[in-house]
C-alpha cells in the first residue's frame, strides 16, 4: 500500500516532500482517488497538526498566501468584502473538492 509519516515539525515535512512524498492535508480527495485506483502514492506525509499551515493572508503586491490546511469555507467567510472577484475566483479554482 503506502508508508505513512506524521512529522511533528514543518521542516521535517518539507524534507519529505522534497523527496517525492505525497502530502495529506485533510485527505478527502486523495483518499477517494486511492480507493478508486486512480492514485497510488508510495509514501504519504500527514500535514495535519503542523503549525503555520492554516489561515490566509493577502499582501499588497504579493497576492494571496493560503495555508495547506485552510478549508475553503474559512476563506469564503473571511473574504466577504476583503477580496476582489478575481482573487476569489482564483482562490476557488485552486481549492480541492467541496
Amino acid at each position: 500500500m503506502f508508508d505513512y509519516t506524521k512529522p511533528k515539525a514543518l521542516s521535517d515535512a518539507l524534507r519529505l516532500l522534497r523527496n517525492g512524498t505525497t502530502a495529506l492535508a485533510g485527505g478527502t480527495d486523495l483518499l477517494t482517488l486511492v480507493r478508486h485506483g486512480i492514485a497510488s502514492p508510495s509514501q504519504l506525509v500527514d500535514l495535519t497538526g503542523l503549525e503555520g499551515l492554516r489561515g490566509w493572508t493577502r499582501e499588497k503586491g504579493k497576492g494571496l498566501r493560503i495555508g495547506a490546511l485552510t478549508p475553503p469555507a474559512d476563506i469564503e467567510i473571511a473574504a466577504i468584502g476583503n477580496l476582489t472577484s478575481f482573487d476569489l475566483a482564483t482562490l476557488l479554482s485552486a481549492a480541492g473538492s467541496r
